[in-house]
């Protein structure tokens, strides 16, 4: 632990007589050795507890920002009590028998602890659930994880625009390198730039940097390309729905 975050541990223990429960002690943990500070484990402590610790400046403002990420994790304890719906120490115990579950948790604890959006807490909470609970789908959780890890709640609002019926239905490709015919191709519903802005203006002005991300990430697809008559027109992969599958599938344990 380097000065600053013993110092800055040392503002937070100052102000509080009691710590959080052990479940989220360990959870502080692990996202400090997942952030290579393990000062942040120690910083657990009772929201509120920075009172008075102004007279430490500028240390109060690292502890301010550690106990910040405490907060995060305590919300990523709750969200998956409530998803699992048994207690965060049994999770605990149950992660602990598997290095892959275990490496699973680490990044989507970390990445909990950094996040400014509750919504993507509590989607890697759910998706550290279903890992728990299904072993199959950790290869599959972690690339989601480690999407979820570049992306902030304006990209999860294009995702929950684009999880619904685009209004634009345009041909699908044809299969096995068939001419298209109304008899080989299907309808696609895809949304076009100017649907998504309608359905959430507030998007207008990063959405270009927003769906390029989305796009290199492999969540969601233009179906314009390779039309002569190009205009982009996006739509979900199958990588992007099950994301937005577990965006919804709040607390149902079910993933």
């Amino acid at each position: 632990m380097n000065e600053m975050s013993q110092r800055a541990t040392s503002v937070v223990s100052e102000t509080s007589g009691s710590t959080v429960g052990s479940a989220v002690t360990a959870l502080c943990s692990i996202a400090g050795v997942a952030l290579h500070d393990p000062g942040f484990g120690l910083a657990a402590v009772p929201g509120g507890t920075l009172a008075g610790s102004v007279a430490h400046e500028p240390m109060s403002v690292i502890a301010a920002l550690l106990q910040q990420r405490r907060e995060r994790v305590q919300r990523f304890a709750n969200e998956a009590q409530a998803a699992a719906d048994v207690q965060m120490e049994e999770l605990l115990r149950q992660t602990a028998t598997d290095a892959r579950t275990l490496e699973m948790l680490a990044r989507s604890v970390e990445a909990a602890s950094r996040s400014l959006d509750d919504q993507k807490i509590d989607l890697l909470a759910r998706l550290f659930v279903s890992a728990v609970r299904n072993p199959a789908k950790i290869d599959e959780v972690n690339i989601l994880i480690e999407a979820l890890r570049q992306i902030e709640a304006s990209h999860l609002r294009v995702l929950a625009v684009l999880a619904e019926t685009g209004p634009h239905l345009v041909p699908g490709r044809a299969a096995d390198d068939q001419p298209r015919t109304p008899e080989n191709m299907t309808q696609v519903a895809t949304w076009r730039v100017e649907d998504i802005l309608s359905a959430d203006p507030g998007l207008r002005g990063a959405f270009d940097a927003l769906i390029a991300k989305l796009n290199a990430l492999g969540l969601v697809y233009d179906e314009g390309n390779g039309r002569l008559d190009y205009e982009p027109l996006w739509f979900l992969t199958p990588f992007g729905r099950a994301c937005v599958t577990y965006l919804g599938d709040r607390g149902s344990g079910r993933q």
